[in-house]
């Protein structure tokens, strides 16, 4: 007998891109808001772009800015705020924008929430957004969560397998176990705790030899913040 060591993952996989996602500063983001409307200016100075360009553009920021509002009063709420203020923007505004983004451009996703009520928060602010540009995709989305009845998760679970449903904002409930088919990208709003668990949430996207990308987006507590400065850790 010979014992050998399997040390390779040697399941059938695509390339696979981690990201981590720090929410930017406020003052870096008031300069680039700025930066942003100047060009806006400049552009539609140059060329006459097309009425319904323009109003994308104006609805996407509109939308933008009242889920940045809203999304400093849920942090509140939910006790993720440790400071006075806020030194970056709110993590679950970010999560939900990243949500739609995905799902907009036809990127099959899950975005993992730590608890019941980031999940419904989450997919909450990505409608606002989809529905603020006049988007579709905002019926193409729905929350999964302990709580909800059997035939309604089943339902979901379905849904999303047979591409009715374009992404969906989960707590852990969804993070293995349960075939969803082929995901293109997982979200993660703050450290889910372990190590292993972050792995086994992003392990959902990239199957059947497709490329895929994880996305870990960071709450202001010192954990997140370390991991955002220590990559290498994960």
């Amino acid at each position: 007998w010979r014992v050998v060591g399997a040390d390779e993952d040697g399941s059938p996989c695509g390339k696979k891109t981690f990201l981590l996602w720090n929410p930017p500063l406020k003052e870096a983001a008031k300069r680039n808001r700025k930066k942003l409307l100047e060009r806006q200016k400049q552009d539609r100075e140059q060329r006459q772009s097309s009425q319904e360009d323009h109003r994308y553009q104006v609805q996407a920021w509109k939308g933008r800015q009242l889920q940045k509002r809203q999304g400093r009063k849920a942090d509140e709420r939910l006790g993720e705020n440790s400071c006075s203020v806020r030194q970056r923007l709110s993590p679950i505004m970010e999560m939900g924008m990243l949500f739609a983004e995905c799902v907009q451009h036809n990127l099959k996703c899950i975005a993992f929430c730590k608890t019941r009520k980031l999940s419904e928060l989450v997919l909450t602010y990505a409608r606002q957004f989809l529905d603020s540009i006049d988007s579709p995709n905002g019926l193409a989305i729905a929350a999964y969560r302990a709580g909800y009845s059997a035939e309604h998760r089943r339902a979901v679970e379905g849904s999303l397998f047979n591409g009715n449903l374009k992404g969906v904002a989960a707590t852990n409930a969804l993070e293995l176990g349960i075939d969803v088919g082929a995901l293109d990208v997982t979200l993660h709003l703050g450290f889910p705790g372990t190590v292993s668990s972050l792995w086994q949430q992003a392990g959902r996207a990239g199957r059947r030899e497709q490329n895929a990308a994880s996305i870990y987006v960071a709450f202001d507590g010192a954990l997140d913040q370390y991991f955002m400065n220590n990559p290498e850790m994960l």
